[in-house]
């Protein structure tokens, strides 16, 4: 993958995954516009991609909230300003939220994380859709995460919000489709983030021992995962995905490498999507009409 002479937003670069993603992008050749919430971690982040910039590369930093109003519009337009182009936005910035049933938690918690994790990565597409359809090959690329693929009991916010972002992502890829404009949603696996030592800490009277049994299940193959979902995002930002777009994709557990070879049935199809299972999907006839 070369991204020579590109351009890309990447929101929440400043750790974890985020911040892995911002130097494998550097190193195909981007340009960055990188933002996060906290300057620290930003100035670091730049001082450790400088070493290996090229001399026609740059990476600029921006202190930025993605829940705030007015953060898409103003990092497209920071963009446009250090690089006269924008040719990748990755929407990587989430919070978790409350953890708790339903009842535990709070309107106002769950209006926080719906503000982040989907009105945030809403308003940067928006802002992004002109710049990105002046030349062919625009990316976007969304971080959904497991909570779209099932319900997860004492996450519900998050998980309604990663749910609503990936059918946002299919929607947005047939509405763009005549702007060459690719669009999917990644769930990048189980990582070794603060999120997920969130969720450990919980512990399993809030999250249940069924699932963290699970988490830590993964956790340990947290290193593997980490290098297929770098990887995945690598594909998506190049040539050999072209014309991939509208599809939830696990880096983990799906065969993606392979998809170009079989394009045109993949695209004609409703594979690795959000669709709803009926009775005789499942040999459930008496579920349905005939």
């Amino acid at each position: 993958m070369t991204l020579q002479g590109k351009s890309a937003i990447v929101t929440g670069a400043s750790r974890g995954f985020g911040r892995l993603l911002a130097a494998r992008l550097a190193g195909a050749g981007a340009n960055l516009l990188i933002t996060a919430r906290t300057a620290d971690d930003l100035d670091s982040l730049c001082a450790q991609l400088r070493p290996v910039l090229r001399p026609d590369q740059a990476v600029v930093a921006q202190v930025a909230d993605s829940a705030d109003p007015d953060t898409g519009e103003r990092l497209v337009a920071e963009c446009l300003a250090a690089f006269g182009r924008l040719d990748v936005v990755v929407g990587n910035a989430a919070q978790l939220g409350p953890i708790g049933t339903l009842g535990e938690t709070r309107p106002e918690d769950w209006a926080a994380v719906f503000a982040c994790n989907l009105f945030g990565p809403m308003r940067l597409c928006r802002a992004a859709i002109e710049p990105l359809s002046r030349q062919p090959g625009g990316r976007i690329i969304l971080m959904s995460g497991g909570g779209a693929t099932g319900p997860l009991p004492g996450f519900s916010a998050y998980g309604a919000s990663k749910t609503a972002l990936v059918r946002f992502a299919e929607t947005l890829a047939l509405e763009l489709a005549g702007k060459a404009i690719a669009v999917n949603a990644v769930a990048p696996g189980v990582l070794d983030t603060a999120m997920t030592r969130t969720i450990l800490a919980a512990g399993p009277g809030r999250v249940g021992a069924d699932y963290l049994t699970r988490l830590t299940r993964e956790l340990a193959r947290a290193d593997e995962t980490l290098s297929e979902a770098l990887a995945l995002c690598a594909f998506l930002c190049g040539r050999e995905s072209e014309g991939i777009t509208g599809k939830l994709i696990s880096a983990r557990w799906d065969d993606w490498r392979q998809w170009p070879q079989a394009r045109d049935r993949l695209m004609a199809s409703d594979v690795y999507t959000l669709r709803r299972v009926v009775g005789r999907d499942r040999d459930f006839a008496e579920g349905d009409r005939s």
